[in-house]
């Protein structure tokens, strides 16, 4: 499997976890779970982010790659400290998927020699 492959079906996995819940929140004794479409705005940048970084990906564009992957770092990141104590294991995923996919985007990068 190419690495273009590998990295959409990272890009995939983030956007299923996009649905999974992202904090926990109690209002009058009552427990409901926000995933990323109940939060909105922002969070549809993650979705935007995902599908940047596997069309990116996919045409061996990585340095644009890792801007998409590093910018949704940056939200997942805000949604996390925003969370705090209440955070749920779909925006841990979030957070882990779009690390890895950091990782992967800047360990691929093409470096072109000075002419």
């Amino acid at each position: 499997m190419n690495n273009g492959t590998q990295d959409v079906i990272l890009a995939i996995a983030g956007i299923l976890l996009w649905f999974a819940p992202f904090q926990h929140v109690e209002f009058m004794n009552v427990v409901g779970y926000q995933s990323g479409s109940h939060i909105g705005g922002l969070s549809y940048l993650l979705l935007i982010a995902y599908v940047a970084y596997a069309v990116f990906s996919w045409k061996a564009l990585r340095p644009l790659a890792l801007v998409a992957s590093a910018a949704g770092l940056g939200i997942g990141l805000l949604f996390a400290v925003q969370a705090g104590s209440n955070i749920a294991w779909g925006l841990i995923g979030q957070v882990l998927v779009l690390s890895y996919a950091s990782f992967r985007a800047y360990r691929l990068r093409k470096v072109t020699p000075a002419s």
